[in-house]
């Protein structure tokens, strides 16, 4: 295929899978592709293809032949180009990480940007023994996200900004008056910066009102932070985190 694709100079290695990346434990071999030549290596970027996306077809259509062909039906491959995969996953957890300790500091709830199913189970397996917080899967098909969120957060359930730090109920505070022209901050975490968008504040404070929700955007980098698709056709079965 690389040959009829004019792809010269490169070279393919079989290995096992060794990280949530590589799909351990569901995986049954990881097929590398690297250019044996400066130039090689930089043609070699036609596989990956935007965001990934290129690179997900190709081990898509591995997967169908060899299943058409041998019978692997309980048999996945994955395939890598030139290490894209392994910066991608080193990208999202150290990301998961930085998200886990902001959620603990502020107890708010964080969401992701949209994630293929290989990456969200990178980033729950991630944060599966991350003190304090939990996560779980929300949306559905090409939008749905990862919620990352403090572990206590479902013990307060829609009141849980009516609580103070000590966690003591903060309901019955006097509420100060606002002027019609106040405004109160929301934080969009865009995973550089944190910019303030302005929403409009209630004269009363609501009980109920759930607590601030942010869309974490992720590193926009083109060679590392697109979402990788593996055209899994199982179930979604690990979008749910880790129960605390």
């Amino acid at each position: 295929m690389l040959t009829l694709l004019g792809l010269m100079d490169t070279q393919i290695e079989a290995r096992d899978p060794e990280t949530p990346g590589d799909g351990v434990g569901r995986t049954a071999q990881v097929f590398e592709i690297f250019g044996e030549t400066e130039d090689a290596s930089d043609e070699l970027g036609l596989l990956i293809g935007r965001r990934g996306e290129t690179l997900g077809a190709l081990q898509y259509l591995l997967n169908v032949v060899t299943r058409h062909h041998y019978g692997e039906a309980n048999h996945v491959f994955s395939v890598d180009v030139e290490g894209y995969k392994r910066r991608r996953e080193r990208s999202l957890v150290e990301m998961a990480r930085r998200v886990a300790a902001e959620v603990r500091d502020t107890g708010d709830v964080i969401t992701l940007e949209p994630m293929k199913p290989a990456e969200r189970r990178i980033v729950h397996l991630t944060l599966s023994d991350e003190p304090g917080v939990t996560t779980e899967s929300v949306g559905s098909g090409n939008e749905r996200q990862v919620e990352v969120l403090p572990t206590d957060y479902d013990d307060y359930g829609d009141d849980y900004d009516d609580y103070d730090e000590g966690g003591e109920y903060a309901g019955d505070e006097p509420v100060a008056e606002h002027d019609e022209d106040d405004v109160e901050s929301v934080e969009e975490y865009d995973g550089e910066d944190n910019e303030a968008a302005a929403g409009p504040v209630d004269d009363e404070a609501d009980e109920d009102e759930a607590g601030p929700v942010e869309d974490y955007a992720g590193e926009d980098d083109e060679d590392d932070a697109g979402p990788v698709d593996d055209y899994d056709d199982e179930d979604d079965e690990d979008d749910e985190g880790p129960n605390r």
